[in-house]
């Protein structure tokens, strides 16, 4: 890969917003990488290259059936690769009465992969992940609802089957391909909207990069579609080989790529993310989908000031921040409103809501999770014991909030950390998936573990 890379001068930037643009070209490089970015050092001397595959390359991709990955494996094929395609069964029905050939439609998705690939000419093969998904993911998942907490399977699914299980599957498979040449490398492209890219270490005298030790998780070009947020868990041994090649396009551009590349599925609906998450199975639907897995557990549903005006079924029937769903008598005037839940306390398993949208209670200025993984060790180790300017999401969409972070303790499964935001936030969640981001760059992430009070650590001391 030849770099092109134009210096300003340090000296005439702030420090804590020193800017290096930097441009990489590459030959052999996609269409969807033919224009890299630079990118956004912040008061370290360091680079960001988008990875890009060379010739040579052997290019396996993660394929659902959907639009997405199958016009990355297209944009790759186009470009002279060699692509594998290869399809994940994360579910399945084998065990579950209430679930029919209308149900989840692996076999469908299984044979929308197979007429892509044929209509690509690519060999294609499939894996069976059910079992895998079934203890990783979707266990943890249903302890965690039992217990209150509104978890976040999809980025444990990321985590623990897409960027875990399945791609030590794309590892073995490469390694039983044999060796590859002099500068050649394997890589697993997902359709994810996402960036991967080399971090690249100057030296002393700007005239070289240092060859690189680790990988960014960057957010995509289009904001509107970016999914980092469900990939702010990612292992860095997998970062290292990922491509991202739609990070540049807006889905409706991606719809008419995939008409012109002629993709036989280039209609096809767009999925709801988990497989047993269908558009019948939200709301209500969702809950009865959970009663078939969890035993009923009566409790009270009280207002904040102990009033009880209902009983639930269990503590999965809430979320923190949503309606409540409970009737009140809206001709007295304190029960008048639409009530939302506030809290759920599974020791008494009991509901507290609240009157109104936003009910001061429903709001915080910080929270503390824990489980925090940090994707790229050299952008997380200047933090430590700090609190510096970054964004944070505590769900997935365009609402990244100004916040300061401090570390508070590190184990083997992660560290625990305190969030404090510049604005109080709606609705934070136990059990959701919280994400931070410098710039572009995305951190990590982990689980909530519990929104605290105002009355401590309201300040907020970023920049």
């Amino acid at each position: 890969m030849r770099l092109s890379l134009c210096w300003p001068r340090l000296s005439t930037l702030p420090i804590r917003r020193s800017v290096l643009g930097c441009r990489a070209y590459s030959s052999s490089a996609t269409p969807a990488e033919s224009s890299k970015e630079a990118v956004e050092t912040l008061e370290k001397r360091v680079a960001y290259v988008d990875h890009a595959p060379r010739r040579g390359d052997t290019i396996y991709v993660a394929m659902s059936g959907g639009v997405d990955s199958s016009l990355a494996a297209s944009l790759y094929k186009q470009a002279g690769h060699d692509v594998m395609g290869i399809f994940m069964r994360n579910w399945t029905t084998d065990d579950d009465p209430s679930r029919t050939a209308q149900g989840c439609p692996q076999e469908r998705d299984w044979h929308d992969v197979q007429e892509v690939c044929a209509h690509l000419r690519i060999p294609c093969r499939r894996v069976d992940l059910s079992k895998d998904y079934w203890l990783d993911v979707f266990e943890p998942a249903l302890e965690g609802y039992r217990v209150g907490k509104t978890p976040n399977p999809d980025v444990w699914c990321n985590r623990e089957i897409k960027f875990g299980k399945f791609f030590d599957h794309v590892a073995q498979l490469a390694a039983a391909e044999g060796p590859l040449g002099p500068n050649q490398k394997w890589w697993l492209a997902t359709g994810h909207y996402a960036r991967a890219a080399h971090r690249l270490e100057l030296t002393t005298s700007f005239a070289s990069l240092d060859p690189p030790k680790e990988s960014v998780l960057m957010r995509s070009k289009g904001d509107k579609k970016d999914q980092t947020y469900y990939l702010s868990q990612i292992p860095q041994r997998a970062l290292r080989h990922a491509l991202f090649p739609l990070s540049a396009y807006p889905k409706s551009h991606v719809r008419r790529l995939a008409l012109s590349h002629g993709l036989p599925n280039a209609q096809k609906p767009d999925s709801q993310g988990l497989c047993f998450v269908e558009p019948s199975n939200h709301g209500k639907h969702f809950r009865d989908f959970l009663s078939q897995y969890l035993e009923p557990n009566p409790g009270p549903i009280k207002t904040d000031s102990g009033v009880v005006v209902g009983t639930h079924q269990g503590l999965w029937h809430a979320t923190v921040g949503e309606g409540s769903g409970v009737s009140t008598p809206q001709m007295t005037p304190s029960f008048r409103g639409r009530w939302f839940v506030l809290k759920k306390d599974q020791e008494k398993n009991e509901i507290t809501i609240v009157n109104g949208t936003h009910h001061p209670l429903l709001y915080h200025r910080s929270l503390i999770a824990h489980n925090f993984k940090w994707i790229t060790e050299a952008e997380r180790v200047p933090l430590l014991g700090k609190e510096i300017a970054l964004e944070a999401q505590i769900k997935h969409g365009p609402y990244a909030q100004e916040c300061g972070i401090q570390v508070l303790s590190d184990g083997p499964e992660g560290s625990v950390v305190r969030i404090l935001f510049r604005n109080r936030q709606r609705g934070i969640t136990p059990g959701q998936h919280v994400a931070v981001w410098r710039g572009n760059i995305c951190l990590g992430g982990g689980a909530i573990k519990y929104a605290e009070e105002d009355e401590t650590h309201t300040s907020y001391r970023g920049d």
